[in-house]
């Protein structure tokens, strides 16, 4: 009931400011139309595209089932954790940049279309790395914080960080997937990233189903992640193709050196944590030592890539103003 009501509340909150810029709604049949008929063709696929995470996580809650009693929900509790960064990164920067690609695009503008996509793409790189590696240093803390309590023990808090650490990996690939399908329904081309989603799909539960059997529900997040990053890789491909850009090359020392950055920052944290978590007892005191770390953590990462003078740092002080 608190979804629906949060999205009626969504979509109630918007109508002002929509017609604030001169739209008027109306309940007449207009399935007639051109207009809507065009949209209802792009949609369609859209639709599917935007479905296949979702998709990914049933397959991996079927076959979840087949394993240790407690794994649906493990996987269940880490991917609500791993969902958090990536609506802040990635879901955001997806949206936002599809208007920018667009016009561009509309435009013929190929030079700028491909600045933009390389700039959006370098922030999910700067924002999405540290973030993994957040998770990797301070998965357990963080699943002890917010899940932790009544029948939910100490093992189950263990065997959910596992699965965390899992899908933490394909957290950039995730993120990096959303701005390139929206790079793709710029062009108008909606058909590409269902092909590819479909292919990720099939080797989701493919490699689901080896990965079971040695590594159980980690296993099955590990999948996942592997087939976000294949589904990223082709998509990528595919894209420099229809552009003739060069998104690969233009990325690469935003990734080096964001990397870097994060395993000085994750080193920190470690050490920190080490420190901080030899007796920690009630929620209060979690919260607080987890709080500390995770700003140490942020003020570490910004100052390494000040210090390696990364383009993506200087992009987001220009936005900021």
């Amino acid at each position: 009931i608190g979804v629906i009501l949060g999205g009626i509340a969504q979509v109630l909150l918007q109508i002002p400011f929509v017609k604030g810029f001169g739209f008027n709604f109306s309940f007449e049949p207009v399935f007639k139309d051109e207009g809507v008929k065009r949209i209802g063709k792009l949609a369609l696929p859209t639709l599917f595209g935007a479905a296949v995470y979702q998709l990914n996580q049933v397959i991996g809650t079927l076959l979840a089932s087949f394993l240790e009693e407690g794994s649906v929900s493990w996987l269940y509790y880490a991917d609500r954790l791993v969902q958090f960064p990536l609506g802040i990164f990635g879901v955001a920067m997806g949206t936002v940049s599809l208007a920018s690609l667009s016009r561009h695009a509309a435009n013929n503008d190929w030079a700028t279309y491909n600045k933009t996509l390389a700039q959006a793409m370098g922030l999910l790189i700067f924002t999405s790395v540290p973030a993994t590696f957040g998770l990797l240093v301070l998965g357990e803390p963080i699943v002890r914080l917010f899940f932790e309590r009544g029948r939910f023990t100490h093992y189950d808090t263990l065997m959910t960080n596992k699965a965390l650490w899992a899908y933490g990996v394909g957290l950039l690939a995730y993120s990096q997937i959303r701005v390139l399908v929206s790079a793709f329904f710029a062009l108008k081309d909606t058909r590409t990233p269902v092909y590819v989603a479909t292919f990720a799909l099939v080797l989701n539960f493919l490699a689901g189903i080896i990965l079971m059997r040695p590594f159980g529900h980690t296993g099955l997040a590990l999948a996942l992640s592997i087939a976000s990053f294949a589904q990223a890789a082709i998509l990528y491909y595919l894209l420099e193709k229809k552009t003739k850009g060069n998104l690969s090359y233009a990325l690469s020392k935003s990734m080096i050196k964001s990397i870097m950055c994060s395993i000085g920052m994750a080193a920190i944290v470690y050490l920190g944590k080490s420190f901080l978590f030899v007796s920690v007892s009630g929620f209060t005191a979690l919260m607080t030592k987890l709080l500390a770390l995770v700003v140490l953590g942020a003020l570490v990462y910004v100052f390494l890539a000040f210090l390696f003078r990364v383009e993506e740092l200087k992009l987001l002080r220009i936005i900021g103003g």
